[in-house]
Order: structure tokens, then C-alpha cells, then sequence
């Protein structure tokens, strides 16, 4: 996270940086969480009214660059090569099971899919449709043990 805060500060100094400086003070340990939520906070609530430099207005588009700047970090493909993501997938399509394996993350993550694809393991996400896929919530609501019926 560390490390994130401080690309994304970066790459918005120029823009941004004395309003940016103001915010992070606010805090011991900022981080770009924290930050983004005191921006977004302060957007939503002083209208015209200036603080640090920026109206609400202005902490609006300084929101948005920040997504903007997160996106442009850590949106990278998996990378050639061993990784955690491909050898957890080798591990997984490697041994026999009688019921499909369940991967669950906090995060919605590309890179296991990649992983997957790229090992030419099928998988599936929840969504269904394939121009437009849609999200399906009863495609992944029921049980599959004897026990859940």
C-alpha cells in the first residue's frame, strides 16, 4: 500500500501536489485509501467553499485522477514466467477431484484468471454471456455437498 501511495503522489504532484501535502498531514500514516476517502469526503460536502486549494469541484477531478492513476499502476497483465498465481494453478489442475475446485478472493483479481487461461484450465467466474456477460447470482448461490440441500 505503501508503495502505491507513494506512485500515485507522484504522478500527481504536479497537479496536485500542494493539495495532496495538505491531506496526507491530516493523517500519521495516510495511504492512498485514507486519502482517497478524505478527497471523496471533501468533495461531497464543501461545494464552493475552498479548502486546501479546491473547491468541491476541484477534489471531484482530484478523485477521479487518483482512480485514474491506481488504474494505470496496477492494471498490468500477469507476467511471463513462473509466479505465485501460475504455480497455484499448476498445483490445482494437477490433482484429480471429484468436485470442481472453489477459489474465493476478497479481491477480484485478473491475474488467477490469466493464470488459468493461460494453462488452459477451464473456470468459471459467475458471469454468463459472452458480448456482454452479466454478473449471475444463482449460478453460484447453491451448495454443492449433500449436506446444503
Amino acid at each position: 500500500m505503501a508503495g502505491l501511495t507513494d506512485m500515485v503522489v507522484q504522478a500527481l504532484t504536479p497537479a496536485y501536489g500542494k493539495t495532496l501535502d495538505a491531506v496526507r498531514a491530516e493523517f500519521d500514516t495516510p495511504n492512498i485509501e485514507t486519502i482517497l476517502s478524505r478527497v471523496r469526503s471533501l468533495a461531497s460536502v464543501i461545494g464552493k467553499t475552498k479548502v486546501h486549494d479546491l473547491d468541491g469541484e476541484g477534489y471531484k477531478k482530484l478523485s477521479e485522477a487518483v482512480c485514474e492513476q491506481i488504474g494505470a499502476i496496477v492494471n498490468k497483465p500477469l507476467h511471463e514466467g513462473p509466479s505465485p498465481y501460475t504455480e497455484f494453478v499448476t498445483w490445482i489442475s494437477g490433482i484429480g477431484r471429484e468436485h470442481p475446485v472453489e477459489i474465493f478472493t476478497t479481491n477480484y483479481d485478473l491475474l488467477f484468471e490469466q493464470a488459468l487461461e493461460r494453462t488452459r484450465v477451464p473456470f468459471f467466474d459467475g458471469f454468463r454471456g459472452a458480448s456482454e456477460p452479466f454478473f449471475d447470482p444463482s449460478s453460484v448461490a447453491c451448495c454443492r455437498t449433500p449436506k446444503c440441500t
